[in-house]
């Protein structure tokens, strides 16, 4: 942890004084969301959510895999700490796939989800590739 923010207060010192953009590959949200400006999260080689990271706070989440990579970490701070887990395997990117390609591992996927896969569309500020949204931007229109 010492070594990993001795690291990132390099990479931001480096980009304030020579001007550079840098990309921060991490499963670790508290990481990224404390060195970055914008987030995007992606599965199975597909964006799935984007947005500022100051944006990117549990009750402004969208997409049900960005909630679960939440899940995955805890504050050391809090008095009890409660990790989740990823239900599932990830998916065999060998294989074409034309529906959602989280939909076997999200608790919240609906019928559409196993058939088409969902674009990204603007939601809060950013933007977000999930079924759940579309579906709610199509009853609304």
């Amino acid at each position: 942890v010492i070594v990993q923010a001795a690291l990132m207060d390099m990479i931001k010192g480096l980009q304030r004084s020579r001007g550079f953009t840098a990309v921060l590959i991490s499963h670790d949200m508290s990481v990224v969301l404390d060195a970055t400006d914008r987030t995007i999260v992606m599965y199975a080689g597909r964006i799935v959510e984007d947005r500022r990271s100051v944006d990117m706070v549990p009750d402004r989440i969208h997409h049900p895999y960005t909630e679960a990579l939440f899940g995955c970490y805890a504050d050391p701070r809090a008095d009890e700490v409660v990790l989740l887990d990823i239900p599932g395997t990830p998916p065999d990117l060998s294989l074409a796939d034309h529906d959602c390609s989280f939909a076997p591992r999200c608790i919240s996927a609906i019928d559409i989800c196993f058939r088409e896969r969902p674009r990204l569309c603007d939601v809060g500020g950013g933007r977000v590739a999930c079924h759940l949204y579309s579906e709610a931007r199509r009853e609304v229109s």
